[in-house]
């Protein structure tokens, strides 16, 4: 939503960035080798073992069965390649204009999230670095992807966070 917001203010009233990567994280020899072994046949189990390290602490009753609905949809003709190509690109488009972003934003993180070494300072830097007024709310024993194991607290939040800005705006839900 990012660089939608950038792209088209006069559409983005306001957004809501759940484990939010808006810079490249830091690259360690361990990630490198992990990212050249997913381009290989061993792409799709090594992404399937993955996943479950993105969502370290509380998960969902139903999350094995979303793990699984995730693996088949990559599993499908040229979807593994989109991810990896998105891997490779990093988050340098987001990092050159997230200053520019003026809408409204929520900044949703898990304090768990294996993407930062501190989820919280992330968290901050991206509040602090848009271009208009931003939120922080920090989800305890969360990972890299709230709205899928914590989808009660991000929709509760979301709903709070846009209440009022339907009240100041042309937009209707």
């Amino acid at each position: 939503s990012l660089i939608a917001a950038h792209a088209r203010p006069d559409l983005v009233v306001a957004q809501v960035l759940t484990g939010a990567a808006v810079r490249t994280p830091p690259s360690t020899f361990v990630t490198r080798l992990v990212v050249r072994l997913m381009r290989s046949p061993l792409g799709i189990p090594l992404w399937k073992a993955f996943f479950k390290a993105m969502h370290p602490g509380t998960r969902t009753a139903d999350f094995a069965e979303y793990r699984s609905a995730v693996i088949a949809n990559l599993s499908e003709e040229g979807r593994f390649a989109t991810v990896m190509t998105m891997l490779s690109l990093g988050h340098d488009a987001s990092a050159a204009i997230i200053g520019e972003v003026t809408a409204p934003s929520l900044v949703i993180m898990g304090t768990e999230d294996p993407d930062w070494k501190d989820p919280a300072v992330e968290a901050s830097f991206i509040a602090d670095a848009l271009g208009g007024p931003a939120r922080v709310e920090l989800l305890a024993g969360i990972g890299h992807h709230p709205h899928a194991q914590a989808a009660d607290d991000v929709a509760r939040l979301a709903t709070e966070f846009f209440g009022p800005l339907r009240s100041e705006t042309s937009w209707h839900a």
